[in-house]
């Protein structure tokens, strides 16, 4: 989404999250549950995408409304970065995916790496916070921090998931395709920043 009407959206569905939330009253309920539909109508016109799964999409943020949380972890073998290429758009990116409820964002990075290549690693730094919409990444429906991790190979070897089709080492000057609404090349350099200065403190914005 590229124009004001995302900023409608937005607050046209915060305002039906806070108050389907909060509000007791039957009549308030009916309301905000009307507010919801337009704001849900707008984004479809907005993305072209059919009405059930912008309301599929939606249907992931239920309460106050807040960011979610996706980690990425950077994992090295001496001077190359794991990636995993997504099955999805056939694109690279760093392992990752959203932190589930009740997980902590370290432990979800590990998850997501032996997921999605096989490999076992355990997460030794926070390397960035990212707010995803300063960072030039494709807009989306909910707003999303990216947690960057840096993590330490522990063993495994590459396999493939239901998410992904490979997994590979790269270095830094030789880096393939990317999935670009999941990662940049900008926060892959990053994260070789930090792993020969781990002095370096976390980034955020």
């Amino acid at each position: 989404m590229t124009d004001e009407r995302e900023g409608w959206f937005r607050q046209l569905r915060a305002i039906s999250q806070y108050g389907l939330h909060y509000s007791k009253d039957p009549y308030d309920l009916e309301r905000f549950r009307q507010v919801s539909a337009i704001a849900s109508e707008i984004a479809a016109r907005i993305t072209g995408l059919p009405a059930a799964e912008v309301d599929a999409r939606l249907a992931l943020e239920t309460g106050p409304p807040c960011p979610k949380l996706d980690v990425r972890a950077a994992v090295f073998r001496e001077d190359r970065v794991l990636m995993v290429r997504e099955t999805s758009d056939g694109l690279w990116t760093l392992p990752g995916g959203w932190v589930d409820v009740g997980e902590s964002p370290a432990t979800a990075a590990v998850r997501e790496v032996r997921e999605e290549s096989g490999y076992e690693c355990r997460a030794t730094k926070l390397v960035a916070v990212i707010d995803r919409d300063r960072r030039g990444y494709p807009r989306m429906l909910l707003h999303a921090y990216k947690l960057l991790f840096l993590c330490e190979l522990l063993g495994g070897a590459p396999a493939t998931s239901i998410e992904t089709s490979a997994a590979e080492f790269f270095p830094l000057g030789e880096l393939p395709a990317l999935s670009r609404g999941r990662v940049s090349a900008e926060e892959v350099a990053l994260a070789f920043r930090h792993r020969d200065h781990p002095e370096l403190p976390t980034e955020f914005e």
